[in-house]
């Protein structure tokens, strides 16, 4: 199997391809992505196939495919069978792109000056290159996956501009949302200053026109702010967030087990890079995790376990705001939690109060399950096509995966419905998957603790609000 480094011009996918995931491939022929990234075709009798993007079945594979199994690939350009069946292209993620391309494995640097997600726009010339990176070395040409946002992603096709009209409008509200936000804080504190700073003159015992001091309101702004408490609303209750955990965590349990198989895979079919996060937080090698995998018998609670880290993840705020299921106005800000650092009771304090005003400003925006033009939409299509690289393999072929995934799509809706209510609590929270007392077993779904309480204190030790999950019997590692 070749692999060459990247021309000046091999900036992207080739203009048959499209990015899913970290790979280049073609909706066109790819099972996996057929007609678009994510959607899988269902099994049936005979081989399964995807032709002009349009999936079905046949007892032979279509002219320019081989039969993988009961698949059918395009092998000089799948970039999980490249030149044969089972040859899978590297896959490092970040900044570079796997690609398959005459049979042959390549790493591309992605397109971000651009349209990095179009299957018809063509690879980047040279002198696009040096305009956007500065550099006429492919060797240290770069490019930030943070960059390629939603708004990108959706201007699929476009060459005349690199944000739409509705990606800067969204852009304008959360700028507009935020400086709100900051300006009714800076207000608060000034008049509150103001208000301690005043002298009292007036002493009991004192006519009120002998020239005391008698206070003056102006058109109750000071008396507002100075009760900017009594207009939030009550913290939710912990029964409340319990539930609410408890039920995300039950429908991952459902799902992995009607929608997965307990059937043999080839190790060929797995994609390791898709575990490396889950990998870390988890302390043990990528390795470790596939194995468990593999094994029928730790599969299932172990594809909890990775749908259970995949989403509870993005439940937080995130630099890349692509990665969070938080809404955009929030999210990166969200990412410097203060109640889950070491700072000054007061900064504690501030972002406590910061997170409860700002939820209850957006709470009528967001406040329910995402749906229609919500800017979250983005974010789970993004987790879709992302655990789609680490699922697949074990999808049951008998099941119509389109259901599969508007299940699994409904319980990222509903997380990132939960996402919101922990951001709007003054107390802060952190998912722990932290081994106790089982050296043999794993956290298949992690306990939730309070790191910060709701009067804004921060927390030593953390509460444990609901507990951990732990499956024994899975082995050392």
């Amino acid at each position: 199997m070749a692999l060459r480094l990247p021309r000046q011009s091999d900036v992207g996918c080739p203009a048959t391809s499209e990015i899913c995931g970290t790979a280049c491939t073609s909706t066109l022929t790819d099972a996996y992505n057929c007609g678009k990234c994510g959607n899988v075709c269902p099994g049936g009798s005979g081989v399964v196939t995807c032709s002009a993007g349009v999936c079905g079945t046949s007892s032979t594979c279509p002219s320019g495919t081989n039969s993988c199994g009961t698949i059918c690939y395009d092998l000089s350009a799948d970039a999980y069978n490249c030149g044969n069946c089972g040859t899978k292209c590297p896959n490092p993620g970040g900044s570079q792109l796997s690609t398959c391309l005459k049979s042959a494995c390549e790493l591309r640097p992605r397109n971000v000056s651009s349209n990095s997600a179009s299957a018809s726009a063509p690879p980047a010339t040279s002198s696009t290159i040096a305009t956007n990176t500065g550099t006429d070395s492919a060797s240290t040409l770069t490019a930030s996956p943070s960059s390629v946002t939603s708004s990108s992603l959706s201007l699929k096709g476009s060459t005349s501009s690199n944000v739409s009209a509705g990606a800067a409008a969204g852009i304008g509200i959360g700028c507009a949302v935020i400086g709100a936000l900051l300006a009714g804080l800076a207000l608060f504190f000034i008049l509150s200053r103001r208000n301690r700073r005043k002298p009292n003159h007036q002493h009991s015992g004192t006519s009120s026109n002998n020239g005391g001091y008698i206070p003056q309101e102006k058109s109750g702004v000071t008396a507002t702010v100075a009760n900017v408490d009594r207009l939030l609303p009550q913290p939710t209750e912990d029964d409340a967030m319990i539930a609410g955990l408890s039920k995300i965590r039950d429908a991952i349990k459902n799902h992995v087990q009607n929608y997965y198989h307990t059937a043999p895979v080839d190790p060929k079919m797995m994609e390791e890079a898709g575990l490396v996060e889950l990998a870390r937080v988890l302390a043990i090698p990528t390795s470790g995790i596939m194995d468990l995998l593999l094994n029928p018998a730790t599969r299932v609670p172990i594809l909890r376990l990775y749908l259970g880290h995949l989403i509870l993840s993005r439940c937080s705020g995130q630099p890349d705001t692509t990665l969070s299921f938080l809404p955009s106005e929030v999210s990166a800000l969200a990412a410097s939690d203060s109640g889950a650092k070491a700072t000054t009771a007061a900064e504690v304090a501030l972002f406590s109060k910061w997170k409860t005003i700002s939820g209850t400003l957006l709470q009528q925006r967001y406040g329910q399950q995402p749906n229609g033009n919500d800017p979250r939409e983005a974010s789970i299509a993004e987790a879709l096509t992302s655990s789609e690289l680490v699922l697949r393999p074990f999808v049951n072929p008998s099941i119509d995966t389109n259901v599969r995934r508007r299940n699994l799509e409904g319980i990222m809706r509903r997380a990132a419905q939960y996402a919101f209510l922990m951001f709007s609590q003054p107390s802060s929270f952190i998912f722990d998957y932290t081994r106790t007392g089982h050296p043999d077993g794993l956290v298949v779904f992690p306990a939730l603790l309070i790191t910060v309480n709701d009067e804004g204190k921060k927390l030593s030790p953390p509460r444990v609000l609901s507990e951990k999950e732990v499956v024994a019997g899975l082995g050392r590692y």
